[in-house]
């Protein structure tokens, strides 16, 4: 029998898919091929065998190839020659073609940034076939695919991820893998600043600002163009990267954006980062309400704006009241537009003793911004509270004021003298109110009466002036000058005047007068010691002028006698004296007319006159006895002879002693 044909061996065994034709030698036993009458087939299908060359009964080369669409299996390959038939099969493998990556854009990317890539793919199906994508730095995600043979991908780098040459690795889901080159550049220069916000009203808050992918030079200053006001301060370089500094927000920052400018000569050049200032206050156009939450660590501030006005500024009336069941004592500080409340335009802790509330009254001295802060006066307590900005007028303020009417038109003429009476303190710390000066005045003297009025009860206060009209101001007076009491003159007269009382210190108790500018303000003649030492002194407005103005000295029954002042002044402190000899301590006129002969006793009473231009400005008379007194006429003191020892203070009344060019001690009623 003969022995069958046997392929023993095809080398090699694999062909893979889509290369080039491969040239395999297949041995056999008992095979008999011959040159020109064999063939060699391949099962299957997209597999080609070719060119075959014998190199001997049992031995032959032929060059096979299988397309790229070849399925991957293990066929079997037979040879077949007339003399011996068809020889059995031997097993080849078409194998699948390694995937390859064709391309991928872009070629890098940067340090702390995310690149999306795109790569090119073949002999790999991009949506069926794709298992995982590494890198051999970074991190990698697949995004998804655009079609079989485009992949997407996002690669991420960290700032510390190394510079230079990197590879992406792709896995298929039969094992094979294929890489690509890429490349990690450095990061884009960029400058992160911590916080990015902070409130108005800040101190001292610390910053970090922290230069990515450079350093900073060896100093580093840092200025805002666009908000002069932030205030930087104590700049250090911490260590190459970053820079440390604190920030001043002042209250009247306005919310903004500001734009901080680092220079420090780094080789990416001028870096500039934002900080945001928020709003801290709360804000009152005019008049409203608002409410905050107070703390300990932060107070209320309320920004008050007061709108232009064609006649005057809003006068205020500001309250900041608790909430129910808090332990808050509101404090009420107010500032103008520096909001410096060290100096303080007026500050109120209770409104009165009945409240823990705080109430300010204020006239603001012009349009404009205002600023109130609430604070708890132990600066221990929580909680809300309610402040409240109401348009007052002065009448409202009045509530403790009582006119006490006028004089008599007859005691001081013309006109009459005015005053009301009212009470201050640390917790009705301000009094408002106004009153009208009458046209025909020539000049006008407000003054405060307390200290030398009731020592033990007078209060230190402050007296502001303002025309009641438009609120220009007309001046302002305490008790540090030479009278004992606030006093101001007003030259240029108005119709109606306010006056601002503010405690300072001392007791509660005060008069608020007002008066002609150029006044009689003191009388002392005395018959029985032939009129030495009389006198009488005037007072006026400090170094005005008194050439207009005449005394008049006339006794009943008698022509008046006439004492020219036209080359007069009142002094530095807004005194006059005239005097019948020089035994009067500071005399500035000496008249002996100032002595009134009664070698009779018939001159009853007498009457002293300040006349400026030829218009009555200011005049007394005394008389012995009230039986025989003209009307409005002062009476003597009791038992003496007419004019002995009679000394008449600013309000005509008698007084213990006498007081040329100084205050006048004595009482109003």
């Amino acid at each position: 029998m003969i022995p069958p044909a046997t392929l023993t061996q095809v080398t090699p065994n694999v062909i893979v898919q889509d290369e080039d034709a491969v040239e395999v030698t297949v041995t056999g036993a008992n095979t008999h091929f011959t040159a020109g009458n064999t063939t060699v087939s391949v099962s299957g299908v997209d597999v080609t065998a070719t060119d075959v060359e014998v190199d001997s009964p049992t031995s032959l080369r032929v060059k096979l190839q299988a397309t790229r669409t070849a399925p991957a299996t293990v066929r079997t390959l037979t040879v077949a020659t007339p003399s011996m038939g068809e020889s059995n099969t031997i097993a080849l493998t078409i194998a699948r073609h390694e995937p390859w990556i064709t391309g991928i854009a872009p070629l890098s990317g940067r340090q702390g940034e995310n690149t999306p890539v795109v790569l090119t793919l073949d002999y790999v199906d991009c949506e069926t076939e794709v298992q995982s994508l590494r890198s051999s730095v970074g991190t990698v995600r697949i995004d998804g695919c655009n079609d079989a043979s485009h992949l997407r991908a996002t690669i991420t780098f960290q700032e510390t991820t190394p510079l230079g040459p990197m590879t992406l690795t792709l896995t298929t889901t039969w094992g094979a893998t294929v890489s690509v080159p890429f490349t990690v550049l450095k990061g884009i220069p960029w400058l992160g600043m911590t916080p990015a916000s902070l409130l108005q009203w800040t101190t001292n808050a610390p910053m970090t600002a922290d230069l990515h992918y450079d350093v900073w030079g060896p100093t580093v200053s840092v200025v805002s163009l666009n908000c002069p006001n932030l205030i930087i301060h104590d700049v250090q370089r911490t260590s190459d990267s970053r820079v440390s500094f604190l920030v001043d927000v002042p209250l009247t920052h306005s919310p903004d954006t500001c734009t901080l400018t680092f220079n420090s000569g780094v080789e990416s050049g001028v870096k500039t980062a934002t900080l945001t200032v928020r709003e801290r206050t709360l804000n009152v156009e005019s008049t409203g309400s608002v409410t905050g939450t107070l703390t300990p660590a932060a107070p209320i501030f309320v920004k008050i704006t007061v709108p232009e006005d064609p006649i005057k500024p809003l006068p205020l009336r500001i309250r900041a009241a608790a909430a129910a069941f808090t332990q808050i004592d509101p404090v009420i500080t107010l500032a103008g537009a520096d909001a410096n409340f060290l100096s303080p335009l007026a500050t109120n802790d209770d409104e009165h003793e009945a409240t823990l509330d705080a109430l300010v009254l204020f006239i603001p001295p012009a349009p404009g911004v205002f600023y109130a802060r609430i604070t708890d006066r132990l600066n221990l307590s929580s909680g809300n509270v309610t402040v409240d900005v109401a348009a007052f007028e002065p009448p409202d303020m009045a509530t403790e004021l009582e006119p006490n009417g006028t004089w008599d038109a007859t005691t001081l003429k013309p006109p009459d003298v005015t005053f009301v009476q009212g009470e201050l303190s640390t917790i009705d710390a301000t009094d408002v109110f106004t009153f009208a000066i009458p046209a025909d005045w020539n000049g006008a003297v407000v003054q405060v009466l307390a200290q030398g009025i009731m020592p033990e009860f007078g209060v230190n206060a402050l007296l502001r002036l303002r025309d009641s009209d438009t609120y220009e101001s007309l001046g302002e007076s305490d008790d540090t000058g030479p009278w004992p009491d606030p006093r101001l003159f007003i030259a240029d007269l108005t119709n109606n005047v306010q006056a601002e009382l503010t405690y300072l210190s001392g007791g509660s108790h005060y008069w608020l007068v007002w008066a002609p500018a150029m006044q009689i303000s003191e009388v002392f003649h005395d018959e029985a010691n032939g009129w030495m030492g009389s006198f009488v002194e005037l007072s006026g407005p400090p170094g005005a002028s008194l050439a207009a103005c005449e005394l008049r000295l006339t006794p009943q029954g008698q022509t008046a006698r006439v004492i020219s002042l036209t080359e007069e002044t009142f002094d530095a402190f807004g005194w006059f004296v005239v005097a019948h000899d020089d035994w009067v301590p500071g005399v500035q006129l000496l008249d002996p007319q100032l002595a009134v002969d009664d070698p009779l006793g018939t001159i009853e009473t007498v009457w002293v006159s300040l006349y400026c231009d030829g218009s009555l400005q200011s005049e007394v008379c005394y008389c012995p006895t009230a039986a025989t007194c003209p009307a409005g006429c002062v009476e003597s003191l009791p038992g003496e002879v007419l004019g002995q020892g009679l000394m008449v203070n600013r309000w005509f009344l008698p007084q213990p002693e006498a007081t040329p060019r100084a205050a006048n001690p004595g009482k109003v009623p």
